[in-house]
């Protein structure tokens, strides 16, 4: 679990707030697979402000978006690059050094679903099957291929 933070009064500027996480991970031969959950669990003066921020808000009559539990990011670390222009992150300490990062917020939406329904054990399944599905089904090349894409394209072909 990743505490919750008011990050709004430091010295350096505004940082914003944020609340508990959760995070799933599964890290195997110096790769990483995760799964992020925003709980929308705040520390007790960030709920005290936020409560009375969406009372003041509602009072005028201002529509207000109020935080949510909700699956943030399905991702994974790799220490060989994927795809042609995906970005190095210079120091992961997931890879023991530089890494490769890609994720999806859209994806997440339906673990967490799949969370709430089942539980953590439905997503440590979950979480070897994308391993298996990013990792285990072909060997990752020690260089990468120049050109848009060194996998093949479940798209392809497909008429949209």
């Amino acid at each position: 679990m990743l505490p919750p933070f008011d990050n709004r009064d430091l010295p350096e500027g505004n940082f914003g707030i944020g609340g508990l996480e959760i995070l799933f991970l599964l890290k195997r031969n110096n790769r990483a697979i995760f799964f992020r959950i925003s709980t929308a669990i705040h520390l007790p003066r960030v709920w005290e402000d936020l409560k009375g921020r969406v009372a003041e808000s509602l009072r005028h009559g201002i529509d207000v978006i109020i935080p949510e539990a909700k699956g943030t990011t399905l991702g994974y670390y790799s220490p060989v690059q994927r795809y042609a222009g995906q970005p190095v992150v210079e120091e992961c300490s997931y890879t023991e050094g530089p890494c490769y990062f890609d994720g999806s917020s859209i994806r997440a939406q339906g673990w967490y679903d799949a969370w709430l329904e089942h539980g953590t054990d439905r997503i440590w399944e979950k979480l070897e099957k994308e391993w298996k599905s990013v990792f285990g089904h072909f060997k990752l090349p020690e260089k990468i291929i120049e050109s848009e894409q060194t996998f093949d394209d479940p798209m392809k072909g497909l008429e949209v």
